[in-house]
């Protein structure tokens, strides 16, 4: 019912086989046109699987911590991550969006303030 929606099945079914015809190609180019404004913007607002995962984000064991102590709250982390989550602001990181990309731990400057850890 749906699928003639679906980016992925849209572009990798040909337009959808007839699905939903020219609707389908018209969200699909809303879709591409709306990336270029909202980062990931299937992804966080409308891909199904975001529901699936976001019990896993909350409740997984491994997670990203900042250690405030030794934060100078430069903004390098939250602008690195392409979820747009305010990772100098949080001591553990248990966004629904977080996917673990490790990109704010690359991009911070400072020695041992962000660290990917087990546990609760």
């Amino acid at each position: 019912m749906l699928r003639g929606y679906d980016p992925f099945y849209l572009i990798f079914s040909g337009l959808g086989h007839g699905s939903a015809s020219w609707l389908s190609a018209v969200v699909l180019g809303a879709l591409a046109l709306g990336a270029f404004a909202v980062p990931m913007l299937f992804c966080r607002y409308l891909c199904p699987m975001g529901a699936v995962f976001d019990p896993f984000s909350r409740l997984g064991l491994i997670r990203v911590r900042r250690d405030p102590s030794k934060c100078t709250a430069c903004g390098n982390c939250g602008r690195a991550c392409p979820q747009r989550i305010p990772v100098h602001q949080l001591n553990t990181v248990r966004h629904r969006d977080c996917t673990n990309c490790l990109e704010c731990l690359d991009s911070c400057q400072q020695k041992d303030v962000l660290q990917l850890r087990v546990g609760g």
